[in-house]
């Protein structure tokens, strides 16, 4: 009976001391706590601020213009690096232009534009200017690529891009444009109809053009002319 007492006694306090460490834990870990708290609303960390997200200008985008036979491949190429390069900018939200575009749909049915205004080229800035004003955007991006020649003697191809960003809004900098002459490798071109041998001229041109553009210069002067 008194070794029951005893025993009963024993895991009392156990349960005690148990109890009293668990109990001191807790407070020091509330204390340290509270010292976090306290000390961040003296000195909050700046990495926790909430940096707000730079504001995008919509940038109507339009197809490449181009009067030479099998253009279709060259211009995509341009047309992709334009777009890829606006969207990483964090300057620019493209909108590449389409006479479905539901804006321009309804200022053709009202005849506030003509079929005109939605076809190539579109290389005119008073055409630009409409179609922005109509789709809602600041700005704008057109390009040309022209004189594109064979050469049957070197074997290869030669070209001119230009490329035009014009903004409405800021009157500060309404145009820059920057245009660069080049060709392709010589001997990289089967014949007249190897066009593809001249896609990495275009593809390289085309991304040093943009870088130029991009730029956040006042004014941007055209590419000097290059060859390969």
């Amino acid at each position: 009976m008194i070794s029951n007492k005893i025993y009963n006694l024993s895991l009392l306090r156990r349960a005690i001391s148990i109890f009293l460490i668990l109990a001191a834990a807790l407070c020091v870990v509330k204390s340290a706590e509270c010292d976090v708290q306290t000390k961040n609303k003296k000195h909050p960390n700046k990495s926790n601020r909430s940096v707000p997200a730079p504001e995008l200008h919509r940038i109507l985008l339009f197809p490449v213009d181009a009067k030479f036979d099998d253009s279709a491949v060259v211009t995509e190429i341009i047309g992709g690096v334009e777009e890829s390069r606006l969207n990483l900018s964090s300057q620019y939200s493209p909108v590449y232009f389409l006479s479905s575009i539901p804006t321009v749909k309804r200022a053709l049915l009202d005849s506030s534009l003509s079929p005109a205004d939605v076809a190539p080229p579109f290389y005119s800035e008073t055409k630009i200017k409409k179609l922005s004003e109509i789709t809602a955007c600041e700005t704008a991006l057109v390009s040309v690529i022209e004189d594109f020649k064979y050469d049957t003697s070197h074997r290869n191809f030669s070209f001119k891009i230009t490329i035009q960003l014009l903004d409405f809004k800021n009157s500060s900098k309404a145009k820059n444009q920057v245009s660069q002459t080049a060709s392709s490798t010589v001997n990289s071109a089967k014949d007249l109809n190897d066009i593809s041998s001249v896609l990495p001229s275009v593809r390289d041109v085309t991304e040093k053009l943009m870088t130029a553009l991009l730029k956040p210069t006042k004014q941007n002067a055209a590419v000097p002319a290059q060859s390969k």
